[in-house]
């Protein structure tokens, strides 16, 4: 039987791939999740397996969280000799998805890599030469759509090793529709349908920088008295908060 491991350690890798995981799941395959816990904190990373109904599937967790790649692949190099799987799947551009592919990579364990060819064309931002790099080491890539694989093409990349197969995030909402529907979270922030403005802002190039994180503060501000819109300020963080 084929053994198919699965590394992700962040909210968006679980939100993203938990179809990934339905669908092996459902298929003759030996198949494991290994998370890294880059995101360790319960409703950053846990509370997912519950929602979204992959909490009964075979997972090993690192533990002992870290963001670093080097002390992440160290633990993953050690499961991998071990488990011996097939193909190693990584999703994005994360220090986990980066973690995962080395690993494999150096053990001569195939890598496949969903959400592939994604391009901000900024070699500043860490995410950047995360997913080049992953791209790379992959055998089989993923892209969401035809911009993508033209990206990997003119990097270099064989063409037959690229496959346009969507982005799985439509897949999780058409799965997800209905318990979406009927969500209370509008009531319970007692917001109203489209009279709301929604805002992710988390990147550190944004968000540890003080003067730019104020501008666009100030610049959603703006935005919300224009379009007489509420804002829903959340988890702010501390040092920041005599600056807003």
């Amino acid at each position: 039987m084929v053994k198919i491991i699965l590394i992700i350690g962040t909210r968006p890798e679980i939100i993203k791939c938990s179809e990934v995981i339905h669908r092996f799941n459902s298929k003759p395959v030996d198949f494991l999740i290994i998370n890294t816990f880059q995101h360790f904190d319960k409703n950053m990373g846990s509370i997912f397996y519950d929602e979204f109904n992959i909490n009964r599937i075979p997972r090993m967790d690192l533990g002992n969280s870290s963001s670093d790649v080097d002390l992440m692949g160290k633990k993953l190099t050690s499961i991998l000799t071990k488990e011996s799987p097939d193909l190693v799947i990584v999703h994005g551009d994360t220090n986990s998805a980066l973690a995962g592919a080395l690993s494999a990579e150096n053990l001569d364990i195939p890598v496949a890599h969903i959400e592939a060819g994604l391009r901000c064309f900024n070699r500043d931002i860490i995410e950047e030469t995360n997913r080049i790099r992953i791209d790379h080491l992959s055998n089989l890539l993923f892209c969401p759509t035809e911009k993508e694989h033209k990206n990997l093409v003119l990097e270099g990349i064989r063409p037959d090793k690229i496959c346009i197969t969507g982005n799985t995030i439509v897949d999780v909402i058409n799965h997800n529709e209905k318990k979406i529907s009927n969500s209370s979270i509008l009531s319970d922030l007692k917001l109203k349908h489209n009279s709301y403005l929604l805002l992710t802002l988390h990147r550190k190039e944004t968000t540890e920088n003080i003067e730019i994180f104020r501008k666009i503060l100030h610049k959603l501000n703006e935005a919300a008295v224009l379009y007489g819109l509420p804002i829903l300020v959340s988890n702010t963080p501390k040092d920041f908060k005599n600056h807003i």
